[in-house]
């Protein structure tokens, strides 16, 4: 499957876009893949790094009844920042372990791409009780599933930090 995407989407995308784009500017965006590739992990991780060390943590340390009502639009806006940044991630990183880059590009954007499914299965059913309509922030229950989120989310913390110590890694070595 993503040898496929990369060849439609790795080939097929740059042969489509020297259409309309100068092909110095086309070499350039490739040229500098690995560094993108690099942002985009720094940011998922960075992001999901302070989530679990401070955002929640202190979420909870205001009380449980005040983390659950911050949950919601917490996670409304941090999940379309992760979920970007671990797609482009990705795919950039695939792309440039195609392109050549080596093959710390393609370990890091399978621990990218980990957090995907990762989340959909381990996570998301913990989001749908804590998102809820009418859960009650004050029960024990929700206290519980909070704390199961931060465990939850800690791991994708990790998976996301591992990649992006291999992008810079494989950038430094390049």
């Amino acid at each position: 499957i993503i040898g496929g995407l990369l060849l439609a989407g790795g080939n097929g995308l740059l042969a489509i876009a020297e259409q309309t784009v100068p092909s110095g500017i086309a070499a350039l965006i490739i040229a500098t893949l690995p560094l993108w590739v690099a942002i985009l992990g720094r940011v998922f991780f960075g992001a999901a790094l302070y989530i679990s060390v401070v955002q929640h943590p202190a979420a909870l340390e205001a009380g449980v009844p005040f983390a659950a009502r911050f949950f919601g639009p917490m996670y409304r806006r941090a999940s379309v920042l992760q979920v970007a940044a671990a797609i482009l991630g990705t795919i950039a990183a695939a792309l440039a372990w195609y392109r050549g880059a080596g093959v710390a590009w393609l370990f890091g954007a399978m621990l990218l791409f980990a957090v995907i499914p990762f989340t959909l299965v381990a996570i998301m059913p913990v989001n749908r009780q804590l998102l809820a309509p009418g859960r009650d922030p004050d029960s024990t229950d929700t206290e519980s599933l909070l704390r199961r989120w931060a465990s939850l989310h800690a791991v994708r913390t990790a998976l996301s930090g591992f990649a992006f110590v291999l992008f810079a890694v494989a950038m430094h070595g390049s």
